[in-house]
C-alpha cells in the first residue's frame, strides 16, 4: 500500500511539475465592430499586367485582444459568389488601418483573374482561431464595383493610387493622431516619416514605383555596364613579343632571383629606365628632359610585357604631373 502511495505521489508531483508548459489557448473575443470602409483596385503598378487591392477597414477594440491582428484577422479576395478563396494576407493591426493584396502579372495569369471583375474583399476572423465566423460580428465583406477598379485612362492607374494614398493618409491622420503629411513648396502633400512606414507596412515597396507622393525615397541609380577590350593587353607579353627564347631567359632569371618572370622583367625593365634617365640627365643637366625621354621607353616596355598596363598608366599620370609642376609653377 506504501508502494501504491509513493508511485500516486510521484505521479501527481510530475504532473504538477509539466502543467505550467501545457497553456490553453483562447479565443479572443469578438470586436466591438468591424467594418470594411474602401476597397480599391489598380493595375499595372510595379509591373505590367498586375494588379493591387487596397483596403481600409477597421477592426474595433475598446481592449485590444493580447494576440497580434497578424494571427487572428485576415484580408480575403474571393470570387464573384465569396465560396472560393483567391488570396489571403494578415492584418497588420486592430482598429482603423490599411492593408493591401497584390498579384504580380504571373499570378493574374496563373489566378485567372479579370480588370472589372466583381470580387469580393472580406475582412475575417481567422477560421483556424474563431469557432463561428458571422458577418458584421467578426466579418466584413464588400464588393468590387466597376467605379471601385481605378483603371489606366486619361489618368494612369498609378495616378489614381497617389492620390487614394494621400486621401487614405488624411483620414489616418485623424483617426490615429498623428502627423503623416507634410505640404510641399508646390502645395501638393507628401508622406513624412511616419506616413511612409504606414504607408509601406500596408503596400511594401510602394516607394519604388511611386517615389512621388513621398517626403524622402531611397533607391538605386542604374548604371549600365561597360565591356572592355584587354586584347592588347592579352597579347602583350614577353612570350608573344618577344619570342620563347627571351621569355624563357627571363623565367630563369626569375627562377635563380626567387621572384617570378614578370617582376624579373620588371626589374630589368626599371635598370634600363633608369640608365638612360641618368644618361640625359647627365649630358642635359635637365630633370624633365630625362623623364620626357624615358616615356617612349616606358611605352615600349609595357607592349612587350616587362611592364604591366596598371604601372604604365600609374608612371604616365606621375611623370605628366611632375613635368606639369616645373613646366607651370617653375618652368623649364
Amino acid at each position: 500500500m506504501k508502494l501504491f502511495h509513493r508511485i500516486f505521489l510521484t505521479l501527481a508531483l510530475l504532473l504538477g511539475l509539466l502543467a505550467p508548459s501545457f497553456s490553453v489557448y483562447a479565443t479572443p473575443a469578438n470586436p466591438d465592430s468591424i467594418s470594411l470602409v474602401t476597397a480599391k483596385a489598380f493595375e499595372n503598378i510595379y509591373e505590367t499586367g498586375d494588379m493591387l487591392f487596397v483596403v481600409s477597414y477597421d477592426v474595433n477594440y475598446a481592449v485590444e485582444p493580447t494576440e497580434e491582428a497578424s494571427e487572428t484577422f485576415l484580408v480575403n479576395l474571393l470570387s464573384t459568389d465569396g465560396l472560393t478563396l483567391i488570396m489571403s494576407r494578415q492584418l497588420n493591426d486592430y482598429q482603423y488601418n490599411i492593408i493591401s493584396v497584390y498579384a504580380s502579372a504571373a499570378e493574374v495569369l496563373s489566378l485567372g483573374l479579370i480588370t472589372s471583375t466583381e470580387y469580393k474583399l472580406r475582412i475575417t476572423g481567422n477560421p483556424a482561431i474563431f469557432a463561428t465566423l458571422t458577418e458584421a460580428t467578426n466579418m466584413a465583406t464588400r464588393t468590387l464595383s466597376a467605379s471601385d477598379w481605378n483603371l489606366d485612362g486619361a489618368f494612369t492607374s498609378k495616378q489614381l493610387l497617389s492620390l487614394h494614398i494621400i486621401d487614405l493618409a488624411n483620414t489616418l491622420e485623424t483617426e490615429w493622431a498623428i502627423t503623416l503629411l507634410v505640404t510641399a513648396t508646390n502645395g501638393n502633400q507628401l508622406l513624412n516619416s511616419a506616413g511612409r512606414t504606414a504607408i509601406l507596412l500596408a503596400i511594401p515597396g510602394l516607394d519604388s514605383s511611386i517615389p512621388l507622393i513621398f517626403q524622402a525615397t531611397s533607391g538605386m541609380v542604374p548604371m549600365d555596364t561597360v565591356t572592355t577590350n584587354s586584347t592588347l593587353q592579352g597579347n602583350s607579353t614577353m612570350l608573344i613579343r618577344l619570342g620563347p627564347q627571351i621569355s624563357n631567359a627571363f623565367t630563369g632569371i626569375g627562377t635563380w632571383l626567387g621572384i617570378t618572370q614578370s617582376m624579373a622583367g620588371g626589374l630589368w625593365a626599371l635598370m634600363f629606365i633608369l640608365t638612360i634617365a641618368s644618361i640625359v640627365f647627365l649630358s642635359s643637366g635637365q630633370g624633365i628632359a630625362a623623364m620626357i625621354c624615358t616615356l617612349p621607353i616606358v611605352i615600349g616596355l609595357s607592349y612587350v610585357g616587362a611592364i604591366p598596363f596598371a604601372l604604365l598608366f600609374t608612371i604616365v599620370l606621375l611623370l605628366v604631373a611632375y613635368a606639369g609642376y616645373f613646366l607651370i609653377l617653375r618652368g623649364i
